[in-house]
């Protein structure tokens, strides 16, 4: 069984749901699950009677309780870098568990970190499933209905760059179809997927993510971008040093605290280990070493910087010791044991072949207080890379599951191709798609296949040169062929299944190729006989460790212009830098992991544009793209070879 978040619940209502979505929403959520899941057939379920869960008494004494059990129970939602996520390792890590952990040590107790659904959080503290929840969660007036908060600890006010001669913006909107680049993961990336993307203001390739702040204010020194969407301090120091221009502020401030439930005598001990963590420089410290700002960069927090607490609702129970009250329908689950494939809490994931096909087993249970629906559904949250769905599915529940009663859900799902460690998240949804409870996850590792036996590489033929160096790479990898052929009538270079007539070449070239799996390329050579004489070089590739890193988009088309625009999407990671390649020069190195780029100055002829994105390791994930230049458009037919003298 796994060492998993022990309880999520799921939210009050429609209202409460408006809230958490109002503002401070993490930098990168899960995709919605449809709010109808295709018709599957239901998992076979087992149910087990137990306790409904209620709601605690509001006005209690947490702190004793807590000091006493020397447990501090907090609910996090880890889809959400750099505040809190899971490492590359497969454990919690982030600025906020970090900081959590550092209060509850000057407590004098330990914290146990529970991963929710985001929407679940506030719930999850009525019901006291946990006693504090941090998931760079803005304080506002409405959620201080449903929540008590510690003074901030963290304040992000946002500031858009711009040219020295650009005018202010007033508003997002009037980014719609610029140009505009935020760093990748950060709030700024996700508001404006939302306010832009999501609205039809803009096109997804109109949003350029850097891995760092410094290539996208490069970029738009450059003339690359239009505008960049940072935290408000760093972008004044980059206006001042850079030359550049603030053109607005604060279109999505956020104040983060740490929510505890209503009248809880928790928070002011928070608030006491905060102000110590503050005044050492234990805040600041986790600032740069998890968000990248340096001290002179980070927001000021007022110290001590309270938040105004609404006093506790009355209660009608009297006595020492309030009586748990009836509350509204509130769903919740809770993870309960792994029914198949258990990776040992991902420290011995089990060994699937590429390819291969399994059915993943959990047990959860309806930890609520209102039954889940037929239509309830298990559906994929996030992963540590995009291929950790592994071809699965919403499934749903089959059947009405009462309070404390257990349902297995089975889930069909298939190995990915590429080798490398999976670790796909699951969660819980209501019947329209909104997710609640405790999530659950699967971790496989596929590993890497024997390397095949080295092909022949070449057939020599008398009066041809024809060479590639090397002759076995790493997948991401690439080899130059070169090749001189004189006094005949026609040459062409070509991969394995595609037609040689549209490659016609000169009789003395080379040409950089980056196969993706092994590949047999061709030197077809046409004498002033008429024969022909083809010999080959095959190129073995042997398949790279998994980076995580995925090219979902790149495409060129020759614009009537005569420049070529080229557009591409990168996702999963790390990405340590992106280059933009014409033939073997660089056009943009260093550019966004997504993006567009018109290069107005290609040169006539075959044109060949190669994306490539480095992981740390130095392994490359790369495709290319080839246009011919003069021709009315892309692709065209290649034209068949001249005589070569």
């Amino acid at each position: 069984m796994k060492v998993r978040a022990r309880m999520c619940i799921a939210p009050l209502a429609a209202a409460a749901l408006l809230i958490l979505a109002a503002c401070g929403a993490p930098a990168s959520t899960p995709t919605a699950a449809p709010a109808t899941p295709p018709e599957l057939t239901a998992a076979p379920t087992t149910s087990v009677e137990s306790t409904p869960v209620v709601i605690p008494p509001q006005s209690v004494d947490d702190l004793a309780r807590i000091t006493a059990s020397g447990m501090l129970s907090v609910g996090i939602s880890a889809d959400n870098p750099p505040y809190s996520f899971f490492n590359s390792e497969f454990k919690l890590d982030g600025f906020e568990p970090a900081l959590i952990n550092d209060l509850a040590g000057r407590i004098g107790v330990k914290t146990d970190l529970n991963d929710f659904a985001f929407d679940g959080l506030f719930a999850a503290l009525q019901l006291g499933q946990v006693d504090a929840i941090i998931a760079a969660i803005s304080v506002t007036p409405e959620r201080q209905e449903l929540a008590d908060f510690s003074n901030v600890y963290y304040i992000g006010a946002d500031g858009v760059l711009g040219p020295a001669n650009a005018a202010t913006i007033n508003g997002v909107a009037d980014l719609a179809s610029k140009r505009i680049g935020a760093q990748t993961g950060s709030v700024y990336a996700t508001y404006l997927k939302e306010n832009l993307v999501d609205k039809g203001l803009s096109k997804l390739t109109d949003i350029f993510l850097f891995q760092d702040v410094n290539g996208g204010v490069r970029d738009l020194k450059d003339g690359k971008l239009d505008y960049f969407m940072l935290d408000r301090l760093p972008a004044r120091n980059f206006a001042q040093a850079e030359g550049l221009k603030v053109v607005g502020e604060n279109f999505n401030p956020q104040r983060f605290a740490v929510a505890v439930r209503r009248g809880s005598n928790l928070t002011a001990a928070l608030n006491d280990a905060l102000l110590k963590a503050q005044n050492d420089g234990t805040v600041t410290n986790l600032i740069q070493e998890y968000l990248k700002l340096s001290p002179n960069e980070i927001e000021p927090v007022p110290t001590p910087a309270p938040v105004p607490t609404l006093p506790p609702p009355p209660t009608s129970m009297p006595g020492p010791t309030p009586v748990p009250t009836p509350v509204p329908c509130v769903n919740s689950a809770s993870f309960v044991e792994d029914l198949s494939f258990d990776d040992q809490n991902m420290t011995s994931p089990p060994v699937l072949q590429p390819g291969q096909a399994f059915t993943k087993g959990w047990r959860f249970r309806n930890s609520g207080n209102c039954d889940w629906a037929a239509s309830f559904f298990l559906g994929f949250a996030f992963g540590n890379v995009p291929a950790a769905q592994m071809g699965g599915q919403p499934t749903p529940v089959g059947r009405v599951v009462a309070p404390g009663q257990t349902v297995d859900i089975n889930v069909n799902l298939v190995a990915p191709n590429a080798p490398g460690t999976y670790q796909g998240f699951w969660q819980m949804n209501d019947a329209n798609g909104v997710a609640f409870g405790e999530r659950a996850w699967v971790g496989i590792t596929v590993p890497a296949p024997a390397p095949p036996p080295a092909p022949p590489t070449s057939t020599p033929v008398p009066g041809i040169s024809f060479t590639a160096n090397p002759t076995s790479i790493n997948q991401g990898q690439c080899t130059t062929f070169q090749w001189n052929v004189q006094g005949v009538n026609g040459v062409w270079f070509f991969p394995q299944g595609q037609p040689w007539q549209n490659f016609g070449v000169p009789g003395v070239s080379s040409q950089v190729q980056c196969p993706q799996q092994t590949t047999t390329y061709f030197l077809r050579v046409q004498f002033n006989d008429g024969s022909v004489q083809q010999p080959q070089i095959t190129i073995s590739v042997a398949p790279a460790s998994n980076t995580g890193t995925v090219i979902n988009a790149f495409t060129a088309y020759l614009e009537s212009n005569g420049c070529v625009l080229l557009q591409w999407q990168i996702t999963g990671g790390p990405v340590t830098r992106v280059a933009l390649l014409r033939g073997s020069q660089p056009v943009w190195d260093g550019a966004p992991i997504s993006g567009n780029f018109s290069d107005c100055q290609p040169g006539q002829g075959l044109v060949t544009y190669t994306l490539q994105a480095f992981g740390q390791n130095g392994q490359v994930t790369q495709a290319t793209q080839t246009v011919q230049v003069g021709g009315p458009g892309f692709p065209t037919p290649i034209p068949g070879p001249t005589a070569q003298p």
